[in-house]
């Protein structure tokens, strides 16, 4: 009798205890800190995190199997607990309770599958079937035993691989790096991951096109009498600072009467038709970037021909969060697409297997990326090269990257598509606060504007872009954060639409790079997953240049590159080469550790000569273990 009343003692505890945890996980450091505090203290909130769930999973368990007169409020208590949990997003860190939720039912709905699983299997041994096949049985069980052993250990087989069946060397001499014992990563996208991917990656909700545009760049509404037709011209962006960006968008954003179609006199409006609306993107020619072209700084004209001297244009395709293992498991389609250049007679497509981020984070990777610096606010690549190159930059948040990452100065483009993001559909309102698992460029689902894509519609004006200065050399900035997300699943919607886009390109006169700043690096996987850890430090980095620029020497040199050492300096050097720059002179006032690709031999490369800090270098990790140094 006594160990029934402590265990309906417990029972009344465990929840409150669960709910308890949970909510200390739910804090944070304050607005000014609140990135770095959730850097420092990763590991600490997901452990309280997977202790709550422990302990909800183990007063579930007393709830359901121990007989007690009062299971009833047993059951009542539990539910009031978890329902705490549910709907505390906490409130020291943007929506970072959120992420938690998602974190608890990560390991919460496995750890009941387990304990289900565990109580039947329990039941089922003491029947008469199993007494009587139990020989049967367990042959049968050590099989799958061995099976899903065979499963995981082979898990991690094709971790290290590259484009034409190369693989990342894991013991090249100057950088020994080993393949995990595990890919957890790849198992859990082949599994829940794959099966959560059928609702998130659900159509956008459909939307009747109402709205019709013009060849004189107009907009006319066709809407019935009895539903009231307006529409917004959204502001240009240029030189706003990027964190505030949403609210400065909707404090100005003005609505329309409709009374006769209506100009496109910026890069996005939006028509509506009583509660629906219609996106309407254009990508108008500006007289003054030609003219700026065609008197460039230093004396030269140039076209787009490959002829000597020349330069390339330049697709730059900035994915976030995506390991270099990541995009051969969820950019299926867009690497068949640059395998099958292989053969080209204009183009040829290079794999760095040990690009090596120097944070976790995008700041500092893409600073170096940028501006070939950490510490100091340069220039960017597009501002240094706009004597030669229209430029144009498709960024699917409503931020400004340089005025959030360099020092708060904001960058200049010819072209910059950002108010179409910042609207309450996708930016909520306005604030960085209000995005969330279902909204916002962090949503760990499809993500809409107007019924379509967000990513098709980033494509879409980078077509427009494309068409408006064909007879211009021009630098385009794709950047996508879809791979910005807890479950890691998202970014595989970009694949199709990517390779579709790539395979409209003349790369007889382009030059691609496509790129990531680093690996996932949030959610439980990126916490306890040693896979993760190692992914989150070696994302992904493809080229496919014009053989008329390579020549003979660059090819080479290019292709014993492959397994070196290489960062994100490494990607600034080598775009200014390409856009036909002298590198020592560019480079050599921001950071010794850009050396472009193209031009350098890296074969005995280091984490000290590429700019990597030491202690999140991966090279010399010991085979033995799975541990990275953080």
């Amino acid at each position: 009798m006594g160990n029934v009343s402590l265990l309906t003692f417990v029972s009344f505890v465990l929840p409150v205890v669960g709910q308890f945890i949970y909510l200390v996980s739910l804090e944070g450091g304050g607005p000014n800190d609140a990135d770095d505090w959730l850097d420092k203290n990763l590991r600490r909130l997901t452990a309280l995190v997977f202790l709550s769930t422990v302990t909800f999973t183990l007063a579930l368990c007393i709830s359901v199997w121990h007989k007690s007169s009062v299971k009833s409020i047993l059951w009542t208590l539990f539910c009031l607990s978890l329902l705490v949990v549910v709907t505390n997003h906490g409130s020291t860190v943007q929506q970072h309770g959120a992420y938690n939720l998602l974190g608890f039912f990560f390991f919460f709905l496995p750890e009941i599958f387990i304990v289900s699983v565990m109580r039947c299997s329990f039941s089922f041994f003491r029947t008469r079937v199993f007494l009587r096949y139990k020989r049967v049985l367990l042959a049968v069980g050590v099989v799958l035993l061995l099976f899903f052993s065979y499963i995981l250990l082979s898990s991690s087989s094709n971790w290290g691989d590259g484009l034409f069946a190369r693989k990342m060397e894991p013991s090249y001499k100057a950088c020994p790096i080993s393949y995990p014992v595990i890919s957890w990563d790849q198992i859990y996208e082949s599994t829940i991951g794959k099966a959560y991917s059928y609702w998130a990656w659900r159509r956008c909700p459909a939307v009747p096109q109402f709205s019709t545009p013009s060849s004189n760049n107009t907009v006319t509404i066709d809407c019935p009498a009895d539903r009231s037709a307006s529409y917004t011209v959204l502001p240009l962006l240029e030189g706003r600072l990027g964190r505030f960006m949403g609210i400065y968008v909707q404090e100005r954003t003005v609505v329309n009467k409709y009374n006769g179609p209506f100009p496109l006199e910026t890069d996005a409006a939006i028509a509506t038709c009583g509660a629906d609306h219609n996106v309407h993107i254009t990508c108008n020619r500006n007289p003054d970037v030609i003219e700026r072209l065609t008197s460039p700084k230093n004396g030269h004209q140039h076209s787009p021909s490959p002829l000597a001297g020349a330069v390339p244009n330049i697709i730059f395709v900035f994915v976030d969060a995506v390991s270099r293992s990541a995009w051969h498991r969820k950019f299926s389609s867009t690497l068949a697409f640059l395998e099958g250049l292989k053969n080209s007679p204009n183009a040829e497509v290079f794999q760095f297997l040990r690009f090596h981020s120097i944070a976790h984070k995008t700041r500092d990777n893409s600073r170096a990326m940028f501006t070939g610096n950490i510490e100091d606010p340069f220039a960017t690549i597009w501002e240094l090269i706009d004597d030669k190159y229209v430029t144009g930059i498709v960024d699917n948040t409503c931020h400004e990257w340089s005025a959030n990452y360099l020092f708060g100065r904001s960058s200049i483009a010819d072209h910059r598509l950002n108010s179409l993001w910042c609207t309450p559909e996708y930016n909520g309102n306005g604030r960085m606060e209000s995005y969330n698992l279902l909204r916002g460029p962090w949503s760990a689902q499809r993500r809409c504007i107007a019924g379509q894509l967000v990513h098709d519609l980033a494509f879409k004006y980078a077509n427009l872009f494309l068409d408006a200065y064909k007879d211009q050399q021009k630098f385009l900035l794709l950047k996508f954060t879809e791979g910005h997300e807890p479950t890691g699943m998202i970014v595989g919607m970009l694949d199709d639409p990517l390779a579709t886009f790539l395979s409209t390109l003349d790369f007889n006169t382009t030059a691609l790079i496509m790129v990531s700043d680093h690996g996932l690096h949030m959610g439980p996987l990126f916490s306890f997953g040693l896979t993760s850890q190692l992914e989150s430090l070696l994302p992904g980095w493809f080229m496919v240049l014009p053989k008329w620029w390579l020549g003979g020497t660059r090819s080479q040199i290019l292709m014993e590159n492959e397994q070196a050492l290489v960062s994100p300096y490494n990607i600034f050097a080598t775009v200014l080469e390409i856009a036909g720059f002298d590198i020592p002179t560019k480079v050599s006032t921001r950071s010794h550790f850009a050396q472009s690709v193209a031009s350098h031999n890296l074969v005995a490369n280091s984490c000290l000569s590429a700019g990597i800090p030491q202690h999140l270098c991966l090279c010399e990790v010991h085979p033995s273990t799975n541990l990275v140094p953080l």
